[in-house]
């Protein structure tokens, strides 16, 4: 089974002004702060996202002991369209690089909000079967092959069609492109799938907020 959603543009507009310093307080940044709501429309206009998982009960596997040992085997894919992609490019071709930048980091959050979201539905769909997850498992991190993403896509490229190619080198096509997966199992003990920095192996990501959470 596979489950697809077009899900809405979703910002937090404190957390982009910490991670770009914008302080509300600072008078210097008064014309920054101005700007955001129009470049919030634009990214907003501009950014397609899309969300979509394959759920199997064994028919697949994803080379990770943790997720086929388990009745589900999930496979998730969260991505934007080149549309986003082309706008920034054109901007920053143009000069016009303050913009490009925040435009950018706007259609970041909004896909790693997506992909939360859809996290949080398949924790509530697998829990009322019964069922916990795994860890959540990403290739290219904590020494998982890269080249699994392969498998992941050719997978989902079996079930539906996608803008979504991959290159030579594993990399996902287009740029802003999120894959991982997850076992679904009845013995398995519930977690949170809400995100962690203080667990994620990312720790020179952009989004990290340790400094933010109260140890």
């Amino acid at each position: 089974m596979i489950y697809f959603e077009h899900p809405k543009f979703e910002l937090n507009m404190d957390k982009l002004c910490r991670r770009l310093r914008i302080d509300k307080d600072n008078e210097s940044n008064e014309s920054i702060r101005k700007q955001l709501p129009a470049l919030r429309k634009i990214a907003e206009e501009n950014t397609e996202l899309k969300i979509l998982y394959l759920e199997g009960d064994g028919y697949f596997k994803t080379g990770i002991e943790d997720v086929d040992r388990c009745e589900k085997q999930l496979v998730c894919l969260c991505y934007t369209t080149e549309k986003i992609l082309d706008l920034i490019n054109g901007m920053m071709a143009d000069g016009d690089f303050f913009e490009a930048y925040i435009i950018n980091d706007m259609a970041n959050e909004a896909l790693f909000n997506a992909s939360n979201r859809m996290n949080e539905h398949i924790f509530q769909k697998m829990k009322e079967e019964g069922r916990n997850l795994t860890e959540k498992y990403s290739p290219g991190e904590d020494g998982i092959p890269l080249e699994y993403q392969k498998d992941y896509l050719d997978l989902l490229l079996a079930e539906t069609d996608l803008e979504v190619t991959i290159n030579k080198s594993y990399m996902l096509i287009p740029e802003k492109t999120m894959m991982y997966t997850y076992g679904a199992d009845t013995t398995n003990p519930e977690i949170s799938v809400a995100h962690d920095c203080r667990k994620c192996s990312k720790t020179d990501c952009y989004f990290r907020e340790i400094d933010l959470v109260t140890v």
